[in-house]
């Protein structure tokens, strides 16, 4: 009962958040068979974090939870101005909403620790932490000190936002952030997945709340079938949950259920509420007959929250946007000044809209090159040929809806990275990886939308023997990818020692006692603006892990991320030595220089700064600065 509280309070304040702007939603889903009101804690989180970024930025109202509030209450009275068209299923996605927050609460709680290794949670604390501590945007990079982060940190603002209205200290708020990503995920999917059975014509309760719960399924749930493949040909004793995300060498083929269950809120995961607002608002800008310009507007915002959250997927969805409305002018026959008109307010919209991030981030793609090698055939097979399956039942209904654009930008998703890729730092056999892996992940995220609707739609079709063999294959291979949760669930939860709880730092104390204590002390004693230097090590380990935890910025923190998010290697090797010198220099003039160059105010020393650096000498703090900080064998310097 420790945290109950603090579950509760978060949990209302999402909903105090969703319900402020529903009325805004609701105008814009007024044809929807729930008002939208499953998307409307992503449509006020996007408002009310984009507006205080925009504040932040201009250096009007700094980043707090009384501006935040502020902004709310602004929206909630603007937006109330407007009635609200209640419907039954608004309960009905509340519950859907309460049952998955729950669960993914529950199994955050089993394995809460925020730890390095084979996840990015560390990196992304770091970000939470960042904007945390900061003042205005952008917000200061805490493994590049005196630099400002130039990666897409919306979604980290996002999840701060909510950490700072519930009042939640960190490392609980990072646990209740996984458990309402899923949670918005799912309402998200259901509204999405309805409304291509409502507005496509099937007005039965039942089968609309079946589709939409199948689908929330494949979207927390579902793999691939490269875990049955496994399974049959390794057995289940052999089988790593990790092959599943591996599949085809050198690239990343991560899904929405491996991103929920590992626990990350990495960009791509963050933004996947604001992807299905998306979606959901390209539903009924092609299945309804009243499109106006506002639609274009909404999807052009809707671009600058995707640049500034996970920047790859604007691209996508320009594309995909810019494909509904060509579509919808031509069924209309709008011609050719309404439709450039529609495409460049859209675009126009986005670009604008984005400036807030866009002025202080520098892109780190470095251009495109074309594929040497292709992906074998088996292989994308194995990947993509669920989704494959799911959308040949397209073919057996006559009303395709939306669905229909969105296979063709599924195959388009697919084919571009056997064909080009976006350069970047990794070469070699990975250097096509995050190509594959951005479009793959939406390839994902749209046959999960279609998994529903597909099955209810071919099930109310006429009766034909091509339908039930379909159905039969469907209930088959949504069995197969279904088996994924189990093995990941299995290996990262079962056996789980310590009692539950949701401080994703408690583990630190039984780990490394001296290091707890001293970033409590940290957090207590020292400005959010203090600069501190600790060891360098790797990406993926433990190096960095004091400004990780506090948010205190340190000269270096992984190597190869700040590397990657730079573009290059410039700033990144200079650091590492000039870390290396400050702790085994026995020249403390040159020393001096260093730390006054970065602003350095504290030095930590700990089990990690020795092992990296065996010619440390703990002596010559004495003469650089005092002892401020002891606890175990971690030790706090502060310099003059």
């Amino acid at each position: 009962m420790e945290y109950f509280g603090q579950i509760v309070w978060w949990y209302v304040v999402t909903w105090i958040v969703g319900m402020a702007v529903l009325p805004v939603v609701n105008v814009i889903f007024k044809k929807s068979f729930d008002g939208g009101y499953g998307m409307a804690r992503a449509a006020g989180l996007a408002m009310v974090v984009y507006g205080t970024l925009v504040l932040g930025t201009l250096r009007i109202v700094p980043f707090g939870s009384i501006g935040l509030w502020a902004v709310l209450l602004v929206l909630g009275v603007v937006s109330w101005t407007r009635r609200v068209e209640w419907k039954k299923w608004m309960l009905v996605e509340e519950l859907i909403f309460a049952m998955v927050f729950g669960v993914f609460v529950y199994l955050r709680g089993i394995n809460p620790d925020i730890i390095w290794g084979s996840s990015e949670k560390m990196m992304d604390f770091m970000l939470i932490k960042s904007v945390l501590n900061t003042k205005y945007f952008p917000p200061i990079d805490r493994w590049m000190a005196g630099q400002t982060i130039n990666y897409y940190y919306f979604g980290h603002v996002v999840w701060a936002s909510l950490i700072k209205m519930a009042g939640v200290v960190p490392e609980v708020g990072y646990n209740l952030a996984v458990a309402t990503l899923a949670a918005m995920a799912a309402t998200g999917m259901f509204g999405v997945t309805g409304n291509l059975i409502w507005l496509g014509g099937i007005k039965n309760k039942r089968w609309l709340l079946a589709g939409g719960v199948l689908s929330i399924l494949m979207l927390l749930g579902g793999g691939n079938l490269q875990t049955v493949y496994s399974l049959v040909k390794n057995g289940a004793k052999n089988y790593n949950y990790w092959d599943g995300v591996r599949v085809i060498p050198g690239t990343l083929n991560e899904f929405p259920a491996y991103s929920f269950l590992v626990g990350d809120l990495h960009a791509h995961v963050n933004n996947l509420p604001f992807v299905l607002l998306g979606l959901g608002v390209m539903t009924i800008a092609y299945m309804t007959k009243e499109y106006q310009m506002r639609l274009s507007i909404i999807m052009g915002l809707l671009l600058a929250i995707y640049y500034m959250t996970s920047a790859p997927d604007a691209y996508i969805y320009a594309g995909l946007f810019t494909l509904v409305v060509g579509t919808r002018a031509i069924t209309e026959r709008w011609g050719v000044r309404k439709t450039a008109s529609n495409i460049l307010v859209m675009l126009g919209t986005g670009v604008i809209a984005s400036l807030p991030f866009a002025v202080y981030f520098r892109s780190f793609g470095q251009g495109i090159e074309i594929v040497a090698e292709r992906s074998p055939i088996f292989l994308l097979f194995l990947l993509w040929g669920w989704i494959a399956y799911v959308f040949s039942g397209l073919g057996v209904i006559k009303k395709k809806g939306v669905a229909g654009i969105w296979l063709v930008a599924c195959v388009v998703f697919v084919i571009i990275p056997e064909i080009v890729y976006m350069k970047d730092i990794y070469g070699g056999d990975f250097k096509r990886a995050n190509t594959m892996f951005k479009f793959g992940y939406q390839v994902s995220v749209l046959g999960a939308a279609a998994t529903g609707y597909a099955l209810v739609a071919v099930w109310n079709h006429k009766r034909t023997w091509i339908k039930s063999l379909w159905v039969a294959g469907f209930g088959l291979g949504m069995a197969s990818v279904m088996l994924y949760p189990y093995f990941m669930v299995k290996s990262l939860y079962d056996g789980r020692v310590g009692s539950w709880n949701l401080d994703g730092l408690l583990f630190l104390k039984r780990y490394r006692e001296g290091d707890y204590e001293a970033e409590k002390w940290i957090e207590r004693n020292l400005p959010k603006e203090a600069v501190i230097v600790e060891a360098v090590g790797e990406s993926y380990t433990e190096s960095g892990r004091v400004a990780t935890y506090t948010g205190r910025a340190t000269i270096l923190g992984w190597p190869v991320h700040e590397w990657l998010w730079r573009g290059n290697n410039d700033m990144v090797s200079p650091r590492q030595e000039e870390v290396r010198m400050i702790y085994q220099s026995t020249n403390n003039d040159e020393v001096k220089k260093i730390l006054g160059r970065h602003d350095v105010s504290f030095v930590v020393i700990g089990d990690l700064e020795r092992l990296k650096y065996p010619r440390l000498d703990e002596q010559k703090w004495m003469g650089l600065g005092r002892e401020v900080f002891r606890s175990g064998r971690t030790a706090i310097f502060q310099v003059n």
